[in-house]
This record gives C-alpha cells, structure tokens and sequence, in this order.
C-alpha cells in the first residue's frame, strides 16, 4: 500500500489539521472533518444540509434569517 505524504492530506477549514478520516467533507471549495462543519451563527453541527452566503456556512434557519 502507498503511503500519502503529508502535504497531499487536506487540511480542514474548521480546525486547520490534517484530515486522514474516512470521509471528508467538501464545501465552498474547502474541505473540513464532519465535526467541524457548524454554523457560522449558532455552531450548530451541519450534518447533511448547509447553505452558504460569501465565505460562510449556515443552517436552515440562520440562512433565512
């Protein structure tokens, strides 16, 4: 098995580590552990819908604020 090295692991937006889950999220271009998507108003976890406006993510409810 290859070894990736470390400068082909994604970073997560949320938190700048790099990501070696099994799953990674992307959105707005950035990618991001499942944890760190959250709502850039309330922090909520954002687990299968976001909505965004410029840079930020949102909830349903924060969005349509």
């Amino acid at each position: 098995m290859k070894q990736r090295r470390k400068d082909d692991i994604p970073l997560c937006a949320g938190c700048n580590q790099h990501i070696v889950d099994r799953f990674i999220l992307k959105v707005l271009d950035r990618h991001w552990h499942s944890k760190c998507l959250r709502c850039h108003d309330c922090q909520v976890q954002l687990a299968e819908k976001c909505f965004s406006r410029g840079e930020s993510v949102y909830c349903k409810e924060d969005f349509f604020k």
